[in-house]
């Protein structure tokens, strides 16, 4: 029995009442993505792998002792359920060597996600793990033709489940989206503090983070821009700093630290943003001797960590 026979790919002709017409549902893509919360994203770069959990919800092999990192194709254009921080992959590179397997369809889902296991071990009468050819030709969601291209239905939702560890190393990319306004896969109820935070937000907290704790990421998605693009990227974030810290600040008469103190003054102040403590970012801020001589540091951060030529 085929689980996916309603949700295969469709391209061809077709015969609909009286007449032959082309149809085609399918949709090409080279990358799955795996997206997260803020918090679990700066665990990540400790780890400096996305470690495979055990499968929590309402999946047929809820209960099984397999562990999985969750991928998906899919764009969110109502803001992503699963959080902001997005770790890209080549689908072709994941797959090498590895067998496919039929997990579930659920349809209370809108659309339906269609669920496929992709995994290096064999699973032999597994009652309910059935393998999955994607060369065959429009045998599901899913297919992957003769010289490699990816397709899937789109019209549902593909969801990965891959059996192994990810290399954040091996991201293409690693970008920034808006998460849903009102649904969230582990706060439901709008009760997540990361619903309707913008791509853009995200990008700020994730940043500072990274500049804080000296992690040095070059898939950033935006250090592979040319300069001028990244030094845009580089501008919009200094001015969202630049607006948490424009209070009205009595700064230190002098500045009676070293350029080398000053800068891991920086990255404290850098650290509180990414936790959302603005209070505790402003309070650091009176340490500088003026608002000018903090603005000056935190360019310097940004230009010595991107590469860049520091701006006046």
């Amino acid at each position: 029995m085929n689980i996916f026979e309603n949700q295969k790919i469709i391209k061809g002709i077709q015969r609909r009442g009286q007449k032959d017409i082309w149809l085609d549902n399918s949709r090409e893509f080279l990358e799955v993505h795996h997206i997260t919360h803020l918090p679990a994203a700066k665990y990540l770069m400790q780890s400096e792998q996305i470690i495979p959990q055990l499968i929590q919800d309402k999946s047929r092999l809820n209960g099984e002792l397999i562990k999985v990192v969750w991928l998906s194709p899919n764009e969110w254009h109502d803001g992503s359920i699963y959080g902001n921080i997005r770790f890209s992959y080549r689908l072709s590179d994941l797959v090498r060597n590895k067998k496919f397997y039929t997990v579930e369809v659920m349809s209370e889902y809108t659309p339906q996600a269609c669920r496929i296991l992709i995994s290096d071990k064999d699973y032999v009468d597994h009652e309910i793990i059935k393998p999955y050819d994607p060369g065959a030709e429009y045998s599901g969601p899913l297919h992957i033709d003769s010289t490699g291209r990816n397709f899937y239905n789109k019209a549902v939702n593909i969801e990965f489940m891959f059996e192994g560890e990810l290399n954040i190393e091996d991201a293409l990319k690693i970008d920034f989206v808006t998460h849903h306004k009102e649904l969230c896969n582990i706060n439901p109820n709008n009760s997540c503090p990361d619903s309707e935070m913008t791509g853009q937000s995200a990008k700020l907290f994730f940043i500072c983070h990274l500049l804080a704790n000296g992690i040095k990421m070059g898939n950033l998605a935006i250090c592979k821009e040319n300069k001028d693009i990244l030094i845009r990227e580089i501008t919009k974030i200094l001015e969202m700093i630049y607006k948490i810290l424009d209070q009205d600040i009595q700064y230190a008469e002098r500045s009676q630290y070293s350029e080398d103190s000053k800068m891991q003054l920086v990255r404290a102040i850098l650290g509180r943003i990414s936790e959302k403590d603005n209070e505790a970012a402003i309070v650091l801020s009176k340490i500088f001797g003026s608002r000018k001589e903090l603005y000056t540091t935190l360019k310097k951060i940004f230009a010595e960590y991107f590469a860049v030529k520091e701006e006046n």
